[in-house]
């Protein structure tokens, strides 16, 4: 019985990916899990439109890296940021700067 794969299946394939496996295997395994669906017309048409989508996604995803990168090469970055006397960022600085993932320790709150 040939299957799509909904999922990356270990020693099988990724996502997306025709593959042929035996009937109780697809009927008892992969399908009640969600892994995987049949490989009827339908569903060949509606895997070929994902990957289309996907592909569209992923060029427009490179382009923007790559305007990214350019912007990136074409000269220096300066990141403003308050020093002390011996030119180091003050603790304060850093983690404002580092963001709410990375939270000041207690003894450093205001």
């Amino acid at each position: 019985m040939q299957v799509i794969l909904i999922q990356d299946v270990d020693n099988l394939g990724g996502v997306n990916e025709l593959v042929k496996v035996k009937n109780g295997y697809a009927r008892n395994f992969l399908i009640p899990r969600k892994l995987a669906i049949e490989a009827n017309p339908s569903n060949l048409k509606q895997s070929e439109e994902r990957q289309k989508q996907q592909q569209k996604k992923e060029a427009k995803l490179l382009a923007e890296v790559n305007s990214v990168i350019v912007k990136l090469q074409a000269g220096p970055v300066k990141i403003g940021a308050k020093t002390g006397t011996s030119g180091k960022i003050l603790r304060k600085c850093y983690f404002a700067a580092a963001g709410p993932r990375y939270p000041r320790p207690e003894r450093l709150r205001d």
